[in-house]
């Protein structure tokens, strides 16, 4: 994303192209997914959306090369209890139901920083630390409803890039144990908070790295 923001279409892309799939990641593509056909669109880069599906198809034809069923496969694993998908995503919600509903007390206020760790052990399927569980496994409702509109503004409010801004949150949400992880906060501390300007200031005289694409860049 900041490669395409920043300097348009690149060879470098070809390369993140090749390692994304071959990592057998899901996390990276599904911010793709939602992301990148749109800021593409936005960018006018034709010549990338032509040469992207093109690599699309390539990739799919000669699957049986770099074990394209290995990825594909892991679309079934929220059926999975031992699975990265199932552990990010859904494990917990089961957490928060198992230990935190039954005191009206603990999802208000929840069971205090560091309690989440300290319960996954207690289950028998595999349980990740995504943003949203932990805050209201931790800090409970009262936690939450003071949080998150915080983080909402510093991500959004007046930001220099909302495509960094949404592939960030998407991030946030999905790479799993991100909320006190530093290398997604420094990030959204350089790319979203540190470069803010004063609303007031008239759109002339605002200092912006705001990254431009490039026509040429398009071809």
């Amino acid at each position: 994303m900041l490669e395409l923001l920043f300097y348009g279409v690149t060879l470098r892309l070809l390369a993140f192209g090749i390692a994304l799939p071959t990592s057998y990641s899901g996390t990276g593509l599904v911010l793709l997914l939602f992301v990148l056909p749109w800021l593409m669109l936005h960018l006018r880069a034709y010549g990338a959306i032509v040469g992207g599906l093109a690599f699309v198809v390539l990739a799919v034809v000669t699957g049986s090369l770099w074990n394209i069923d290995v990825l594909l496969n892991r679309i079934n694993e929220f059926q999975s209890e031992d699975s990265s998908a199932n552990a990010r995503f859904i494990a917990g919600a089961w957490l928060i139901g198992e230990f935190l509903l039954s005191s009206a007390r603990d999802v208000i206020f929840g069971l205090g920083p560091g309690s989440y760790a300290q319960h996954t052990p207690l289950v028998a399927y595999e349980a990740h630390d995504p943003a949203w569980a932990k805050m209201l496994f931790e800090y409970g409702l009262m936690g939450s409803a003071i949080f998150w509109p915080f983080f909402f503004v510093s991500l959004f409010s007046n930001t220099p890039s909302r495509w960094i801004s949404a592939s960030l949150l998407i991030g946030y949400f999905t790479f799993g144990g991100m909320l006190l992880d530093p290398r997604l906060q420094i990030m959204i501390l350089v790319f979203c908070v540190w470069p803010k300007q004063p609303s007031a200031l008239p759109e002339r005289e605002r200092q912006s790295w705001v990254p431009t694409f490039n026509s040429r860049h398009a071809a």
